[in-house]
């Protein structure tokens, strides 16, 4: 990404002094938008956050304003198209330059990111410039810290091991780091878990393993990870039997399990979903929005539909077992551009209807030991 620096009209005539050794150039602050403000005006027109100004470097000619946006201190979220550097002229401030980047940038207070834009200006030589910034706006290492405890915490390390009841797991996702470098195991030691369990917002280059130290941890809620970009992800050994994550889909109220919006695979392993309940409206496992669900060792049953997905996702079943609730589905009819394949070590028992109707564009691979199916619709044995 690249920025572009224009003056303003006022700020082009202020650079002229200075040129001129008529005027000392001081920087007062710095601050981020999101329209275009014309050259002409003395103020941005849709200031949103003030950016942190670090001290001046000088390189000949040159002189560069580091500048730091740190999304968690925007009032809300906006979509950042300028950058404005304030400067003093006659005694009153004015907007001296803009920069714009070669494309927009979506900032949220929800999403702890932090940009350090480099803005660069050419002066004469030699000449006086000083760097203000208001003390509500500077990095003292006060403020410094109410922002960072609020980011995610970088892990660095190699391997973690962590033990916890049932209970305890909700608690424990919610102190990991969000950046993980290395991997990280939990093991559930027993128990039941009244509620859900979330994975939210986990990247890097490491593994994230969850399993049970006994056959099964009984949850009476749903599984979801959302937006992970991990380079492994494991569940193991639960039973699912209650709620649903709420799924916009057509004749689904939810999904027992959800993986949505993630990078890399995750790999369910010894995992049992049931609905005791004759509504017959849920999903067992769902993979959406281009997400890689891997299942191996896995049970949906008295379901509406045993797997649905959408947008791109990808399926591999190792070893499942789909029993769909009486004159139910095996596939969702939103399965249209997945890709479900079952493994040439696959053993799969599909008990129930596979239609066009239900396949809809769904590429389906039938390349292990897979019995009870129908492939009408776009599938390859």
């Amino acid at each position: 990404m690249n920025l572009i620096g224009e003056y303003t009209t006022g700020g082009a005539q202020l650079a002229a002094k200075v040129l001129a050794g008529q005027s000392a150039l001081v920087i007062t602050r710095c601050a981020a938008g999101d329209c275009a403000t014309p050259g002409s005006s003395a103020a941005m027109l849709a200031e949103r956050q003030a950016l942190t100004l670090a001290p001046q470097q000088v390189s000949g000619n040159t002189v560069t304003y580091p500048a730091r946006l740190i999304s968690a201190n925007a009032a809300a979220g906006y979509a950042l198209r300028e950058i404005g550097l304030y400067a003093l002229s006659g005694g009153s401030e004015i907007l001296y330059k803009l920069y714009r980047p070669s494309q927009v940038i979506s900032i949220s207070p929800d999403c702890s990111m932090t940009a350090n834009f480099y803005l660069g200006d050419t002066v004469a030589q030699n000449r006086d410039i000083t760097v203000t910034v208001d003390p509500a706006g500077a990095l003292t290492l006060d403020n410094f810290s109410a922002v960072t405890d609020r980011l995610p915490v970088i892990d660095t390390s190699a391997d973690r091991s962590y033990s916890c009841a049932a209970g305890e797991l909700p608690g424990l996702i919610g102190s990991l780091p969000k950046l993980i470098c290395g991997n990280i195991g939990i093991t559930v030691t027993g128990g039941a878990l009244s509620g859900n369990i979330i994975l939210r917002g986990f990247y890097g280059p490491g593994t994230l393993t969850i399993q049970a130290q006994t056959p099964r941890i009984t949850l009476d809620g749903y599984i979801l990870v959302e937006g992970c970009a991990l380079g492994y992800m494991t569940l193991k050994g639960f039973t699912l039997s209650g709620a649903l994550y709420p799924l916009a889909r057509a004749g689904l109220t939810g999904a027992a399990v959800c993986i949505k919006s993630c990078r890399g695979t995750v790999e369910l392993c010894n995992i049992t979903v049931t609905e005791p309940s004759v509504a017959k409206t849920g999903v067992g496992f769902y993979a959406a929005e281009g997400s890689q669900m891997c299942l191996n060792e896995v049970y949906a049953k008295n379901r509406y539909a045993c797997l649905g997905g959408d947008n791109g996702a990808r399926i591999y079943c190792k070893r499942f077992t789909g029993r769909p609730a009486e004159n139910c589905t095996y596939l969702h009819h939103s399965c249209y551009g997945v890709l479900l394949q079952f493994t040439s070590d696959s053993v799969a028992t599909l008990l129930g209807i596979v239609s066009s109707y239900t396949m809809g564009g769904c590429h389906a691979l039938y390349s292990g030991s897979v019995s009870g199916t129908s492939t009408q619709g776009e599938a390859v044995a």
